[in-house]
């Protein structure tokens, strides 16, 4: 999509039954994933975006159709009546025109709306740009001629698994060697046989070491990313002799990769002609540098590093790869669904991947990162949005089973206000790591929610975060006890923190919380996922600013607040806010909202730093 990426707004698809008018699906630079039962859409809807003639929305004509409205532009104010022009001689008019800077501020006036979005679509003779109105794409307030050529630099490259034929494989070898070949021999005239050529003085030589050389090369970098893509241990050859025919080896002995199962070539093709795209790549960059290499030694089988792509091959050529994928974990092993699922995920910051699925398990690694498509009916979905919290999502696909939790972790606060005010200041940055904050009923009930069925179940890590607690002295504990479990085992531990219980009777209540919680912890086995997640602030809405409680200062410091009482005392007596008071605490978070959620600075980094300590850990 040449120069057109920043503005690209989504698809205009018409699918079909079940569908029963076309829809919107934007693109905001995120995965997109479809997911919901058989018989919803979700596959029409997939083929329809990935269809070249499905119309695209732009919030500004790419550059490359901009000089169409300037041509019709100027037969409207030269009064001159339109008139047919083939596709070819549209492409050519728009070649030898210079857009306008105003052309769409010229036809905003002209159609006499504030502002225009614009559609692209592709017909099988042509193609055809739309202005629209941004409060109704669908309907065309004027139509104009393009041609198509330019009209499918808008277009995105997809790679599409079901796309590639692995009958034709071979053939594909075949194709991309000649033509490889094309631009490695600087004295050669290549022929319908890839493996034969003359020289410029007619003599007859063979390719079939190059060509050799060539498959090398291509099998084992699509062996190293098969590995990346789908967690496939196979190793690969591909042989000119044998009609570029591939091969796998599979307990010592090679046979054709059309042999295999539906799985195992379904996933070669796609990294085989990901390969190929990688090479034809890089030798097309070379050429085009005019890089001089030697005939001689490439017919020996000796190829010039220039023309190999450097470093270890990804999942896709590019990362620029647009990649459709429907079912993908069908047929696949759930470890190597979880290798593919973390390949696409993993190219989340590039957006560029629509994926329909079935699995829960798939979908959860996209969680905070993608937008979802949720179908609830057979043609209708919901767009669930990170930036909205996961929340939503995680409940509504839970309850069709709990695959969809797979990848997410659990910080745990005090209580409900703890959780909104974390939500306000930390949502996008939990959402995109797929963390879900969640209540214990303050501190006396983190060793029941650390020890839960569904900590049980789950096998991500969790965090605890209390408040009045130092992080540094709290890690100590917790790293001479699992000291202890590793050095004595686990009943060790257990009969020290027994001991400091019965000791600790007197001490702060969140002191003897932390021991109760490292007990259940050490109790329950889950001492390799528990993180601590400690502030050490007396109270977390001690981060909200001084002023949005009507304390003239800058700081809480200040205010007079030195830490030798709590911070709700010190609110109750200084600001006369209680906030033990859910309406006062209500009273806050409101206030906190409309003056633009300003945050005490010392207080905002000790919170920050323990929060981004679990993010990034």
């Amino acid at each position: 999509m040449t120069g057109a990426r920043a503005s690209f707004l989504g698809w205009l698809a018409d699918p079909g039954p079940p569908f029963r008018e076309p829809v919107l699906v934007p693109y905001l630079e995120r995965p997109i994933i479809l997911i919901g039962p058989n018989g919803y859409g979700k596959t029409r809807l997939l083929r329809s975006l990935v269809d070249r003639h499905t119309a695209r929305l732009f919030s500004s004509l790419p550059r490359r159709l901009a000089p169409y409205l300037t041509l019709a532009r100027r037969r409207i104010e030269d009064r001159r009546r339109p008139h047919d022009l083939s596709d070819k001689e549209l492409f050519e008019a728009a070649e030898a025109t210079r857009a306008q800077d105003d052309d769409e501020a010229w036809w905003c006036a002209h159609l006499d709306r504030p502002d225009l979005w614009w559609t692209v679509r592709l017909a099988h003779n042509g193609a055809v740009i739309g202005a629209v109105s941004p409060d109704d794409p669908f309907n065309e307030l004027v139509r104009l001629p393009a041609g198509s050529r330019h009209a499918a630099l808008t277009v995105e490259p997809w790679v599409n698994p079901d796309a590639e034929d692995p009958a034709g494989l071979d053939r594909a070898v075949a194709r991309a060697f000649r033509d490889w070949a094309a631009h490695v021999l600087s004295d050669a005239t290549l022929y319908a046989n890839p493996l034969v050529a003359t020289r410029a003085d007619g003599e007859a030589i063979s390719l079939l070491t190059l060509a050799t050389a060539y498959c090398t090369l291509l099998a084992e970098r699509t062996t190293a990313r098969l590995r990346r893509l789908a967690g496939f241990p196979l190793e690969l050859s591909c042989r000119p002799a044998e009609d570029f025919a591939w091969h796998v080896r599979v307990a010592g002995e090679w046979i054709p990769v059309a042999h295999t199962s539906r799985a195992m070539s379904r996933w070669c093709t796609l990294a085989a002609t990901e390969t190929l795209r990688e090479l034809s790549q890089c030798v097309a960059e070379v050429a085009g540098d005019a890089i001089r290499t030697s005939d001689e030694a490439a017919l020996a089988g000796t190829i010039d590093p220039v023309f190999v792509p450097p470093g270890v091959p990804g999942p896709f050529a590019t990362r620029s790869t647009w990649v459709a994928m429907d079912e993908p974990e069908v047929h696949l092993f759930a470890s190597e669904a979880r290798v593919l699922a973390d390949a696409l995920a993993g190219r989340g910051s590039d957006g560029r991947t629509l994926v329909a699925t079935h699995s829960l398990e798939f979908a959860a690694r996209f969680v905070g990162i993608g937008d979802f498509l949720v179908f609830d009916e057979p043609g209708h979905f919901s767009l669930d949005r990170p930036e909205r919290g996961i929340g939503t999502l995680l409940t509504t696909l839970a309850s069709h089973g709990p695959g969809i939790l797979a990848g997410t972790r659990v910080l745990y606060v005090e209580g409900d206000w703890d959780v909104e005010l974390l939500e306000r200041l930390y949502g996008p940055r939990l959402a995109a790591a797929n963390v879900l904050l969640s209540r214990m009923h303050g501190v006396k009930g983190a060793g029941v929610a650390a020890t839960s069925v569904w900590q049980r179940m789950m096998s991500t890590p969790f965090g605890m975060v209390f408040d009045a607690v130092r992080g540094d002295a709290a890690q100590r504990q917790w790293n001479e006890l699992l000291a202890a479990v590793a050095t004595g085992g686990r009943h060790v531990a257990l009969r020290q923190l027994r001991a400091a219980i019965r000791t600790a009777r007197d001490a702060r209540h969140e002191d003897v919380e932390l021991i109760r919680l490292f007990h259940a912890v050490i109790d329950g086995g889950l001492e390799n996922r528990l993180r601590l997640v400690m502030h050490g602030l007396s109270d977390v809405f001690q981060v909200v600013h001084p002023k949005v409680y009507g304390v003239t200062a800058l700081s809480w410091q200040e205010a007079g607040y030195d830490g030798t009482i709590g911070f709700k005392e010190f609110c109750r007596r200084v600001a006369s806010v209680d906030l033990g008071d859910g309406r006062q605490c209500r009273r806050i978070l409101d206030a906190f909202d409309e003056a633009g959620r300003p945050v005490e600075a010392e207080a905002a980094a000790a919170l920050s730093r323990a929060i981004d300590g679990f993010l990034d850990g």
